[in-house]
């Protein structure tokens, strides 16, 4: 499934893309940060699964990790809480273009074509 998500990648236009089963894996805040994509059925299985991704820009961002040491770095890392994904410095920024009104046009676009009404879909997205 992780290869079939990374080939989806390049179809999407996108750096990032989890399956289902990685959405629900995650704890709900992180969740609330994912963006359900598409809902499609992979080759080799029956079952429609939805896809997701976390919608973030990288460029022109300037990390609060890249001022630290490696090791502090890594000793942060491994503080980290579920609560990083509201608080956390490097993943806001990366946000920043996030907005509810852009979730909601995007979000009824994605329906809009999950539902086949492709014109209505291309119009939103």
């Amino acid at each position: 499934m992780a290869s079939r998500m990374m080939s989806a990648t390049k179809q999407y236009g996108l750096k990032l893309l989890g399956s289902q089963a990685v959405e629900e894996l995650l704890a709900d805040t992180a969740r609330d940060k994912l963006c359900h994509v598409d809902t499609v059925t992979v080759k080799g299985c029956s079952v429609r699964q939805k896809v997701f991704t976390y919608d973030m820009r990288y460029q022109g961002v300037d990390f609060f990790l890249f001022t630290r040491s490696d090791k502090d770095a890594d000793l942060d890392a491994e503080c980290y809480a579920e609560s990083i994904w509201t608080s956390g410095q490097d993943l806001l920024h990366m946000q920043n273009h996030v907005s509810s009104d852009f979730l909601d046009q995007f979000n009824y676009g994605r329906d809009q074509d999950i539902s086949g009404k492709w014109p209505s879909a291309i119009e939103h997205l």
